[in-house]
């Protein structure tokens, strides 16, 4: 069966190597790293996109709910804001309490390693986004100051860099 994890951005950030799912809504993912438009607006119609936000537990899609396959599904979540999801789509062989089970161990392992990485970086994370809020808010505008800021947050201040606005 297929395994990967995307951030809130549903980019794909790893995956199994060994079996990749052959369900049409998946083979854009691996693709490109990214969900396609078509593929989001299917999770939205389905109200997926608002079940991954209020469940807090595994959430199973059958199969032609969302995709072709059968799927289990969680997010790892820091403060109750959900940053990583994990998806097993079980395209080689079908869902099974057994299965089920395995998916809430490995749950419960990604969540003590994330909840772990993610204390032990608060710091550094607590610096970039106190600097990027403000940047983004205009409270920082004074080009030294800014770089000064950047320093201090852990950014690297010299470089090429791709910014990018969302509307």
């Amino acid at each position: 069966n297929s395994l990967f994890a995307l951030d809130a951005t549903y980019r794909l950030v790893a995956h199994s190597k060994n079996y990749l799912s052959s369900d049409p809504l998946n083979i854009g993912l691996y693709e490109t790293g990214y969900y396609t438009q078509e593929a989001l607006k299917r999770f939205y119609d389905q109200g997926r996109l608002v079940a991954y936000q209020e469940t807090t537990g595994p959430l199973i899609s059958v199969p032609g709910a969302v995709g072709r396959f059968e799927s289990i599904t969680q997010w790892c979540r820091y403060d109750g804001v959900p940053l990583v999801q994990i998806v097993e789509v079980f395209s080689h062989s079908p869902m099974s309490a057994e299965s089920e089970e395995l998916f809430k161990l490995l749950m419960q392992y990604i969540n003590l390693v994330f909840r772990r990485e993610q204390e032990r970086n608060q710091g550094a994370s607590d610096g970039y986004g106190r600097f990027l809020r403000e940047v983004i808010y205009g409270e920082l505008t004074d080009p030294q100051k800014m770089n000064e800021a950047a320093k201090n947050a852990g950014f690297q201040i010299s470089g090429y860099f791709d910014a990018y606005r969302i509307v």
